[in-house]
């Protein structure tokens, strides 16, 4: 095998070891994308929609078993211009006092439900950039794998008569 030869089958080798990392990054990237253009859409689409976290200060009502797990809770959350607020909240779950969530008010730091046209945007944003990154992660992967496989077949079929002892048969 020539040194250009082997870089190649080099680099095939180092794809394969590095697609766990790149998957990841790819990931990680397709879940910020996504979130950014949620917000882009909330921004446009519904805006005195602000997002903030507020804190589980008590809880006032728990779900009851098999019913729909959404627990009232007394929270303090900051409003978007600047001021605390405090109140009733209905969260999602069984939050416990102390622990903090997302949630959405409008320009007066008033509690309002979750815009979900921005949801659907992320989601598809996020899911578009894994198919698109996914498939390019791929084809590099099969474009150098097959590009490694010629280049270890021609370099065998070089050695190969001289080691199965067939170089002096003709």
């Amino acid at each position: 095998m020539n040194s250009a030869e082997r870089s190649d089958t080099e680099r095939a080798v180092q794809l394969r070891r590095m697609t766990p990392a790149l998957v990841g990054v790819l990931v990680v990237l397709a879940l910020c994308l996504g979130h950014l253009a949620g917000l882009r859409v909330v921004a446009r689409e519904v805006p005195e929609a602000h997002s903030t976290v507020a804190t589980v200060l008590a809880v006032v009502e728990r779900p009851e078993p098999g019913g729909p797990a959404r627990s009232t809770v007394r929270a303090q959350w900051t409003g978007p211009d600047g001021r605390s607020h405090l109140g009733p909240l209905v969260l999602g779950g069984r939050p416990d006092p102390g622990d903090t969530r997302t949630v959405w008010t409008d320009s007066d730091g008033a509690p309002m439900r979750a815009p979900t046209e921005g949801n659907a945007t992320a989601v598809t944003t996020a899911a578009l950039v894994l198919a698109v990154g996914g498939g390019l992660l791929l084809r590099l992967r099969i474009a150098t794998s097959r590009r490694a496989a010629r280049e270890i077949a021609g370099a065998w079929a070089t050695v190969e008569p001289g080691w199965s002892g067939r170089a002096g048969a003709a």
